[in-house]
C-alpha cells in the first residue's frame, strides 16, 4: 500500500508512540545524518514508580550491554561503556507514581530506563528494569514529540502523538514525505 519503508531509528519492543520511515534511501541517508549530528530533538513521557525528588535534572550515565542477560543493559565504567546522557523534567505526580519527560541527549539500547531505574525509579510496566514489576500490561514509556528539519525542503516539522500511558492503548499514523 505504501511502498517500501527504510528504518531510520527505532523504539524498544515495549516502547509506544512515534516512529520515524523513510521512502528512499535519499530520504534515509539524510535523516540518519540528523540523528547523528543529533539535529532531531525527541520527547518521551514516562510514568515512574515513585516520587521522584525535585523538578528537573539530568543522568549521565555510561552504559554498555549486560552480555549474559542480553538485551538488558548495564551501567558501567569499563572500556566498552558509551557515554549516555538523559534530561528530565517532573511533570506531575499521580498517586504513588511521577509523570516525567524525558529528553535524550544520546540514544542508547534502554537509555531511558536504565537511567530512571539508576535513580531508584523504574518505569511502570518495564519488566527488565522496575524492581517492582508484577505483570501490568505494557510499559509506560511513550515516544511523544519528534522534531527535525525535512530531509528535502528543511522546513522545520513536529510531529506529537498524544501519551495514552494509563490506557493499554497505541495509535498509528503515517506521515509521508514527499521530494
Amino acid at each position: 500500500m505504501f511502498g517500501e519503508a527504510f528504518s531510520i531509528h527505532r523504539l524498544d519492543e515495549a516502547t509506544s508512540g512515534l516512529i520515524l520511515v523513510a521512502k528512499t534511501h535519499e530520504c534515509q541517508k539524510r535523516m540518519y545524518a540528523h540523528f547523528r549530528e543529533r539535529e532531531v530533538k525527541k520527547e518521551y513521557r514516562a510514568l515512574l514508580r515513585g516520587h521522584l525528588k525535585g523538578d528537573t535534572g539530568q543522568v549521565r550515565k555510561p552504559l554498555r550491554c549486560d552480555w549474559p542477560n542480553r538485551p538488558r543493559q548495564i551501567v558501567c565504567t569499563d572500556e566498552w561503556s558509551k557515554d549516555s546522557i538523559t534530561f528530565w523534567e517532573k511533570m506531575d505526580y499521580e498517586g504513588q507514581t511521577t509523570r516525567v519527560r524525558l529528553t535524550p541527549f544520546t540514544g542508547r539500547s534502554h537509555q531511558l530506563r536504565v537511567h530512571m531505574q539508576s535513580l531508584g525509579h523504574g518505569i511502570i510496566g518495564d519488566e527488565f528494569y522496575d524492581d517492582q514489576y508484577t505483570n501490568e500490561p505494557r510499559l509506560l514509556l511513550h515516544a511523544y514529540r519528534l522534531e527535525f528539519r525535512h530531509p528535502f525542503t528543511q522546513a522545520w516539522l513536529a510531529f506529537v502523538a498524544p501519551a495514552l500511558l494509563k490506557d493499554n492503548v497505541n495509535s498509528l499514523k503515517v506521515f509521508q514525505f514527499r521530494r
